[in-house]
């Protein structure tokens, strides 16, 4: 797992939540002036980070630039230590965005700015897991008339046993194959449909099967 390395520009950026990191595998490092005012909750986290993992870096010389090289510097420097690791200045200077850039694109070595603690990744919640697409339903297509008419013939003709003898009983017998989705007029049709095609013989009301 990367290790998180967090280079704060304490001049730049004053407001610090550093609790949320107390849990977190990483390496503070916080660069100030030398005559930099901590608060005395800065102070209080700071010991319990303890000197492993938090360090106050005095920039040593003035310049609007100072914060920079040294912070450039300390890139450098840890990017060789700690080779699997992940650096996120904090600061709002949109100059080490230039920073950020080379490493990247050029050294290979993520580093990436942002404003503030809270922006840091390792501290915003995981995205949820996307819920699996379920596979839209299929459309029901109402069945034609040949349709219907196919189904009759083919349970007619391998049907075993008791067939309808009458076309009152055979057009009812029909009209509960097709799950009642047909009327008695079209059980009619298929009726004769099935005469036509010398399926079956009507006379008079009697069914003769062939």
């Amino acid at each position: 797992m990367k290790k998180n390395i967090i280079l704060i520009d304490y001049e730049n950026v004053q407001k610090h939540d550093l609790r949320p990191l107390l849990d977190q595998d990483v390496l503070i490092k916080v660069f100030h002036s030398e005559n930099q005012k901590f608060t005395s909750e800065f102070t209080r986290l700071a010991l319990e980070f303890g000197k492993e993992k938090f360090e106050l870096v005095g920039i040593k010389g003035q310049g609007k630039n100072a914060a920079d090289f040294h912070i450039a510097y300390f890139i450098g420097k840890l990017s060789k230590e700690i080779p699997d690791s992940l650096f996120h200045i904090i600061s709002r200077d949109t100059g080490f965005k230039v920073l950020a850039d080379f490493l990247n694109q050029v050294q290979g070595t993520p580093c990436r700015v942002v404003p503030s603690i809270a922006d840091i990744p390792l501290l915003k919640p995981a995205a949820p897991a996307a819920k699996p697409v379920s596979p839209a339903p299929r459309p029901v297509v109402a069945k034609s008339g040949e349709d219907w008419y196919a189904l009759v013939k083919g349970k007619l003709t391998n049907a075993r046993g008791h067939k309808p003898k009458n076309k009152k009983t055979l057009r009812n017998q029909i009209i509960s194959i097709c799950k009642r989705k047909i009327s008695e007029s079209e059980a009619d049709a298929i009726i004769q449909a099935l005469v036509e095609n010398k399926v079956i013989e009507c006379r008079n009301e009697v069914i003769i099967y062939k």
